[in-house]
């Protein structure tokens, strides 16, 4: 269930920008004829009921329409990747951050919480709709068929249509002959459409993206937009001079039309005012406008339908790359390759080889067949001014298959990774030799480290544009000594803020180098001394070394620390 409520997630991230655009794309469509505006919801509708698209070069979407995957369950910095750093950074504020050797990280758990809501939300809208659609039901039992698909009921105000398959007209018995000639063509234009069938789809799909705000607003609006083009296909069909006369009908049919708003097999008159200034200014545009606009409709909806063709220098044939002579560097470009697409400014990784097995020669070639094990990791970064910010990644150990020829080049053939969900341990127990499942199970093992590296490698890479890495370090030291302001114990400030920390401990041998100079300026007594001391000694345990013990606080600690390295060096 978790998994599809994440799907579902995905793809309300990427309607919601489509349901933007089309609202703002109706405001130029202003003075058009509403057919066209009520057309291009289609473009949303598409968006949230298919989670698949294709690509085009049309496509204007801007945001990754996998921008939550499952990986943010099980990671230790929890984030998504829309491809917009404010988004990206406003939504990672609020996600907790995973517990190492927890069996469940709070994310996880937040997350089948928010399926369950969403389910239960489903019900309740579907519930209330279907006592809604019974009650209209019982107030139309006395209804008498005049013909065909044509019922007359004393106990409503207003008309609608009710249906699906075999839909019927209901007209309120109060309506005089010339009224109800425009009615029925009003209610035959939207079953000729098809709107009875397109707003049933439209209440199911509002019903599972209930939590959105904006799918509620394109539920509303573009039954507006549906309403106000069946009306001009009346004042089309009839001409000009009826404007007057439909513009009264549709004022005196205002009242009661709330009847039917929560019944999804229902629908209506609505947003009276509108309407009646909508028939009261419409005219018949020219052939050449109407062509024109539906020209531009039809490219703009394809624009919002489609996604993005993915950079031709991002594409790789994995059977065709040959690699490097060394199998670092291999294993390397296979990890980066393994992605088509990347939305981030920049991508690295770094992976720890457990093992590698030799399987002979690969049929049909002289080449030797050679099965690397690994722990690895992707991660992608977007730069902004002073700083760069996480785009996304993966931690998982995968299996790297080579076909290795006499020259001694690395010919990618195969790239395993495990399965999902409760297959993700067997997979790796039936993938992985005996000995290398614990450590490939292991996924904490070599976390920091291997984070700590890719941090390394984003940092040299944007030092060409300038990076300040002792601003960033500052800036999240005034973070974490921000609160709590009635403590005197460093690591409750460090607890308080876990994130901000963490962030310090991944920049490694870098913030190593600024806390150093700190040390060295002096009288680092305070609470700021503490927290880059204990920084320190996260970082060196990482690499493998250790300085710990009682210390009053950090200066006195880098001064002991300084006296041993003084020590070594001299012996």
């Amino acid at each position: 269930m978790t998994g599809l409520f994440l799907e579902i997630i995905n793809m309300s991230i990427t309607s919601s920008f489509v349901i933007i655009a089309v609202i703002f794309a109706r405001l130029l469509l202003k003075k058009a004829p509403k057919l066209f505006s009520y057309a291009i919801w289609s473009a949303a509708l598409f968006r949230l009921i298919c989670p698949l698209s294709f690509e085009s070069i049309l496509s204007i979407i801007p945001i990754n329409t996998s921008s939550v995957t499952k990986d943010i369950l099980y990671s230790e910095l929890p984030k998504i990747n829309t491809g917009i750093g404010v988004i990206n950074n406003a939504v990672k504020a609020y996600l907790p951050p995973g517990i190492p050797q927890a069996s469940l990280n709070p994310l996880q758990i937040w997350t089948l919480i928010g399926a369950s809501i969403w389910i239960i939300g489903i019900g309740v809208i579907l519930l209330y709709s279907l006592i809604s659609h019974a009650k209209l039901k019982k107030r139309l039992i006395n209804a008498i068929q005049e013909k065909g698909n044509i019922y007359i009921c004393k106990s409503i105000e207003t008309p609608f249509v009710l249906g699906i398959i075999h839909p019927k007209i209901y007209l309120p018995a109060s309506l005089g002959t010339y009224e109800k000639e425009y009615i029925v063509l009003h209610e035959q234009t939207h079953i000729k459409r098809l709107d009875h069938v397109v707003r049933i789809l439209s209440f199911l799909v509002l019903c599972i993206h209930w939590f959105n705000p904006l799918v509620w607003a394109a539920f509303f609006l573009s039954g507006k937009d549906m309403e106000m083009a069946c009306d001009e296909a009346v004042i089309k069909r009839l001409g000009g001079g009826v404007k007057s006369e439909y513009s009264s009908l549709l004022l005196s049919l205002a009242t009661g039309r709330r009847i039917i708003g929560a019944t999804p097999l229902a629908f209506g008159e609505g947003d009276t005012k509108g309407r009646v200034k909508n028939v009261l200014s419409y005219k018949k545009p020219s052939f050449w406008i109407v062509l024109i606009i539906a020209i531009a409709c039809s490219a703009f909806a394809i624009s919002l339908m489609t996604d993005p063709k993915p950079s031709q220098n991002l594409t790789v044939d994995s059977n065709e790359v040959q690699y490097s002579d060394t199998l670092d560097d291999a294993v390397s470009k296979a990890i980066l390759n393994l992605d088509e697409i990347k939305y981030s400014d920049f991508a690295t990784e770094s992976h720890v080889i457990l093992g590698t097995e030799v399987s002979g020669q690969a049929e049909g070639s002289k080449s030797v067949a050679l099965t690397v094990y690994a722990m690895a990791m992707n991660m992608e970064f977007d730069y902004s001014a002073g700083w760069f910010e996480e785009a996304g990644g993966s931690n998982m150990p995968v299996a790297i298959s080579f076909d290795v020829n006499q020259e001694g080049e690395y010919i990618l053939s195969e790239y395993w990774m495990p399965m999902d969900g409760a297959g993700y341990g067997p997979s790796i127990k039936e993938k992985f030799p005996s000995g290398l499942y614990k450590d490939a199970i292991d996924t904490q093992k070599y976390v920091y480290g291997q984070i700590m590296y890719c941090y390394d490698d984003a940092i040299r890479h944007w030092e060409l544009s300038q990076a300040d890495v002792g601003n960033r370090i500052e800036n999240l030291l005034e973070i974490i000594m921000s609160s709590p302001m009635e403590s005197s114990n460093h690591q409750e400030y460090i607890d308080e803020h876990p994130i901000e920390y963490r962030e310090i401990v991944f920049i490694g041998s870098h913030a190593m180098d600024y806390c150093f100079t700190e040390f060295e300026k002096g009288n680092q007594t305070g609470l700021k001394g503490n927290i880059m001391a204990s920084a320190c000694q996260d970082i060196m345990a990482v690499y493998g070394e250790e300085f710990n013990g009682s210390f009053s606080n950090g200066q006195d600690w880098y001064d002991a620390y300084k006296v041993l390295v003084s020590q070594n060096e001299d012996n």
